[in-house]
């Protein structure tokens, strides 16, 4: 296979899966995106690890076909729903005397932050995000590449997750025979890709509304803060449907698509919508108010849900603005206008940027290929020649520990 990055999306009712490659100049090019049904995840749990495979196998094969190879690995997400936000910090001694910092030396910290979280908390390490560097005792420091020093330090935001939940998503994909190269957590993938750095620095709501659930993420100055999920999405609104107007759930996902609306001002109150039903070829009429109506009151109770969550949580009054991302809901005429109503903040639909994935059913997975990209580029700016320079003229006040622990930390750093 080729250098390309392949994203997966596993969600509750498809599969989404993404090709992309970098450019002469380093940008992210969407070669492909396709999606298969899926079934066998409830609330982000693989439930029916065959269904998901088969799935994901079909999804890989439309890639396959797209870009002309066979795909052999690919990246995935997993919900941030299910995982737990923590801050931790790590100390490496590098070595007796002031050295230049290299790249391998942020690998090996984080590394060693990686395995002792893991062995700590008994969870996996999803994801790290680093947010400063410390080098002999001096915090604040955003690149320590060239720079010299005897210790490296890193305060990181940590994401864990249960590691069978993890192994599950692992399953399905090995038995689809697709390696998975690393693991993203959904709203960072979409954060790189759709929201803008002032939303990012001012406060924002990202409320991804899924089959199963609405996830809600907090970031604000530049990172994750918080996390959430409602038990709420789509396939809540399909079972309204069904049982209000006694139709299959099949009938009932169609005229959810088609309902296309939330607000019943301009509509006739003779207006009829007439589908055929999947069960027996009938011709079916639902009266459009009645259907608009069931939709909307249902995406009511989601987003003052989700308003009471920011309130629990206390991070109501830390957001600025909220953007809507996911499928069906986000696809609704004046969806904005019904949330901004409701959560008093000004709202918009979050759409990947890329020509032919420009629908916000693909956020997620163009988002873990965007992530990717991002990080490679990060890489290549850091290894790039720096000027080593001294930092002992703004040595803190604190102390690194001498401790048996950071002794340990030195040994292990020798084979990262």
């Amino acid at each position: 296979m080729s250098n390309y990055i392949v994203g997966i999306d596993i969600g509750a009712s498809k599969v989404c899966g993404v090709v992309g490659d970098l450019d002469g100049i380093g940008k992210l090019q969407v070669l492909g995106i396709t999606t298969s049904k899926c079934k066998g995840i409830k609330k982000g749990l693989l439930e029916d690890v065959e269904s998901i495979t088969k799935a994901i196998s079909e999804t890989v094969k439309q890639l396959e076909n797209i870009v002309g190879t066979t795909i052999d690995d690919a990246y995935i997400s997993i919900p941030v729903s299910l995982c737990e936000i923590v801050e931790e910090r790590e100390v490496l001694t590098l070595s007796s005397q002031d050295r230049e910092i290299k790249r391998e030396d942020i690998d090996s910290v984080i590394n060693v932050m990686r395995l002792e979280v893991e062995a700590s908390r008994g969870m996996e390490v999803v994801t790290i995000n680093p947010v400063e560097y410390s080098i002999n005792e001096v915090d604040n420091i955003n690149n320590p590449v060239g720079l010299l020093g005897r210790t490296l330090g890193v305060r990181a935001q940590v994401l864990i997750a249960s590691k069978e939940i993890v192994d599950n998503y692992r399953k399905a994909m090995n038995e689809a025979k697709v390696k998975v190269k690393s693991v993203v957590v959904d709203s960072l993938g979409v954060s790189k890709d759709m929201l803008k750095s002032e939303e990012l620095t001012e406060g924002v709501a990202l409320i991804d509304i899924g089959a199963e659930t609405s996830d809600i993420s907090i970031f604000k100055n530049n990172k994750l803060n918080y996390a959430s999920s409602i038990p709420l999405g789509g396939e809540t609104i399909t079972s309204d449907i069904s049982i209000c107007l006694k139709i299959s759930r099949e009938d009932a996902e169609n005229l959810k698509i088609k309902s296309g609306r939330l607000f019943k001002d301009d509509i006739s109150p003779d207006y009829k919508l007439k589908i055929y039903s999947s069960e027996n070829g009938e011709l079916l009429e639902v009266d459009y108010n009645t259907l608009v109506e069931i939709v909307a009151e249902r995406v009511k109770e989601i987003i003052v849900l989700v308003k009471r969550d920011l309130i629990k949580a206390g991070y109501y009054n830390e957001i600025s603005s909220i953007v809507i991302c996911g499928g069906g809901i986000s696809l609704y005429r004046s969806v904005t206008d019904l949330v901004s109503s409701i959560l008093d903040k000004s709202c918009r639909i979050g759409t990947p940027s890329y020509v032919g994935a420009a629908n916000p059913i693909y956020t997620t997975a163009t988002g873990i290929i965007k992530e990717l990209s991002l990080n490679m580029k990060v890489i290549e700016k850091v290894e790039e020649n720096n000027e080593p320079k001294n930092l002992n003229d703004k040595r803190s006040s604190k102390s690194v520990k001498k401790t048996f622990s950071s002794k340990i930390k030195s040994f292990l750093s020798d084979f990262f």
